[in-house]
């Protein structure tokens, strides 16, 4: 008669579990014994259990991708204003290149070839001049040849840019490592090409100014309305001005690019650089899940 009633049955299986564990002690002398964990007796996970699970790992997967959306949406702002600053510096810069090149080049025809940069202005008498422009046509064609590479270059790389920036392609990293030292050179050339237009201009207007007579001031742009004889003399002075005016812009835009594409490429090799905007990945939906 069995006086415990349940409780003797679980007793006598508490005795035969540890007797078990005990004979495979005994049975496995010279080797480790096995290791038994109270959570391999644990009953499987139900349903909800499971479910919940699923939820909270859902949830800190969410909270940390809308983190990783946060900073990336920042990233992505920082690259889209530093895309719009890149090619509106270079559409200015071809615009002013291509517009020095062409006065350049108008007033070299209005004067039938001769270069007016650094040309010599001989009096013969106190109403008349002539203008010596021998040796001076190297001048011109340097001025002209910077401005319609430099120009070019900026156009082109510009469209590159725009096509860029709206398709979210064709990104090649290669050119952001070779894009530096263009940056530098086509800023050095711009440079050059300003200070020898400026400097041949004001050296050709102080010529003319200074007439024999010598107590009559007369500025540079009232020789505008002289009588030039075989050359067509009018407007020279704002195409000119107008030619140093653009060739200084340029410059200015190939010097504000040369910073912001050093800054750019040490950024990119920290890894933090600005990026394009990127889709986020896809989350688990915790109310399509099955319980």
């Amino acid at each position: 008669m069995n006086i415990l009633g349940p409780a003797a049955k679980n007793l006598s299986s508490d005795r035969k579990f540890s007797a078990e564990v005990k004979g495979c002690n005994d049975e496995g002398q010279g080797s480790s014994p096995p290791f038994i964990s109270w959570d391999m007796l644990r009953p499987a996970p139900g349903p909800s259990q499971l479910t919940a699970y699923l939820v909270t790992g859902s949830l800190q997967l969410r909270s940390k991708t809308w983190k990783d959306r946060e900073k990336g949406s920042k990233m992505s702002c920082m690259y889209s204003v530093q895309m719009i600053m890149e090619i509106t510096l270079l559409l200015v810069a071809f615009l002013s290149g291509i517009t020095a090149a062409i006065a350049i080049g108008i007033v070299r025809d209005d004067f039938r070839g001769d270069c007016l940069i650094y040309a010599q202005v001989q009096y013969d008498t106190p109403n008349s001049f002539s203008v010596h422009a021998n040796g001076t046509g190297p001048k011109c064609d340097f001025a002209l040849s910077v401005q319609v590479i430099i120009s070019m270059m900026a156009f082109v790389y510009a469209l590159y840019k725009l096509i860029v920036f709206f398709t979210k392609r064709f990104d090649i990293p290669v050119f952001r490592l070779i894009i530096l030292p263009i940056y530098c050179i086509m800023c050095f050339l711009a440079l050059i090409e300003a200070c020898l237009v400026t400097v041949g201009f004001t050296y050709f207007c102080k010529q003319l100014t200074q007439t024999p007579v010598r107590s009559i001031e007369v500025q540079c742009a009232r020789f505008q309305q002289a009588h030039w004889n075989v050359y067509q003399g009018r407007n020279f002075y704002i195409r000119l001005n107008l030619a140093c005016i653009g060739s200084w812009i340029s410059f200015t835009c190939w010097l504000i690019l040369v910073p912001m594409s050093i800054m750019v490429f040490v950024l990119d090799r920290r890894g933090t650089g600005p990026k394009p905007k990127e889709e986020p990945p896809s989350m688990p939906n915790s109310e399509n899940i099955d319980p």
